[in-house]
């Protein structure tokens, strides 16, 4: 998916948006861990699955709470779709904007809306939503929560591109680090940590979600996406010579290579691995963030999302026949 306004990792709750043992917090790939560690060669292959048939532009994130996935698009006639085992899909309504991120944490899952839409709407169960009010008119990403407040970011709009709220219902806008683009946040070892798609400082902290300190990148490249996961910090990239970064603090990072030069523009943790997938039909897998495998998808799509739970990776795309994929930890 690389549209260039549109970046997504996306969102994040934050989109994204990766399971954390670690720590409560939530992405664009959020969810609980099992029992298994999965490995490399122990995690099965992608597998298609079929959300309901939606617009063109398709699904755009993903997350994993309260025993299901949960996905959003910014198109009719259903604009959630949630399952319990990533393979059969049930629609839902939502409310008719155009979402572009969701994330899960304390039994309350957050979506994010994309482009002109510009809001957030909550769930306590992924099927009916409420409309919340936005404190500022941001093109919001992603989402994270600490296990005390969420901490959204946003790639454009005011001079703010963060807001906080305790509860999901009421938010505050925060002044983030710099104006630029930020995709993704996560939260762990005691901190939030965005990353942005460009701009001078691309990584930005903060232990309290109000004051934001910014930080270099490995490389300035298009960082669409960050988790956590086993004490390490790991973003990915749609740009650059290496695509992949990696930090045990959020502050400081140093540059991965991937295991190909896709445009990496979703990542996860669940169980013992990181996997990512592109914009442009590719996944790659690792069990440190350093070495990284090319995983075989079964279509080429804009794979926009990836979460983890159950014991399984759910990746959903924006384009394609098959629009879901899954992979189980064997």
């Amino acid at each position: 998916m690389k549209k260039k306004e549109y970046i997504m990792p996306i969102l994040a709750f934050v989109v994204i948006g990766c399971s954390k043992s670690d720590s409560p917090a939530v992405d664009s790939g959020t969810g609980t861990n099992s029992s298994i560690t999965c490995t490399v060669s122990g995690l099965g292959a992608f597998i298609s699955s079929t959300p309901e048939a939606n617009d063109p532009n398709g699904w755009r994130s993903i997350t994993f709470g309260t025993g299901k996935f949960v996905a959003v698009s910014n198109g009719a006639p259903n604009r959630i779709n949630y399952s319990t085992n990533g393979v059969s899909w049930t629609g839902a309504a939502g409310i008719g904007k155009n979402w572009g991120g969701i994330g899960f944490g304390n039994n309350l899952y957050v979506a994010l809306a994309a482009g002109l839409d510009k809001a957030i709407m909550t769930s306590p169960d992924g099927i009916n939503w409420t409309d919340r009010t936005v404190p500022q008119s941001d093109d919001y990403r992603s989402v994270a929560y600490s296990g005390t407040l969420y901490a959204a970011v946003a790639q454009g709009g005011s001079a703010f591109r963060v807001a906080t709220s305790p509860d999901g219902v009421t938010w505050t806008a925060r002044t983030a680090a710099e104006a630029t683009a930020w995709q993704s946040v996560v939260y762990g070892n005691g901190k939030f940590v965005a990353v942005a798609a460009g701009g001078t400082n691309r990584v930005m902290t903060s232990t309290d979600g109000i004051t934001w300190n910014g930080h270099s990148a490995a490389e300035a490249n298009a960082w669409n996406s960050v988790t956590y996961g086993n004490n390490l910090f790991v973003a990915v990239a749609s740009s650059g010579t290496n695509r992949v970064m990696i930090s045990t603090d959020g502050q400081t990072w140093t540059a991965r290579s991937a295991a190909t030069a896709n445009n990496w523009n979703a990542i996860t943790y669940g169980n013992g691995l990181y996997v990512a997938v592109s914009t442009d039909g590719a996944a790659m897998v690792s069990p440190d963030g350093i070495s990284w495998s090319s995983k075989t998808v079964p279509e080429a799509n804009q794979w926009n999302g990836i979460a983890y739970g159950n014991n399984r990776f759910v990746a959903v795309s924006g384009t394609g026949t098959n629009k879901a994929m899954y992979a189980t930890c064997q």
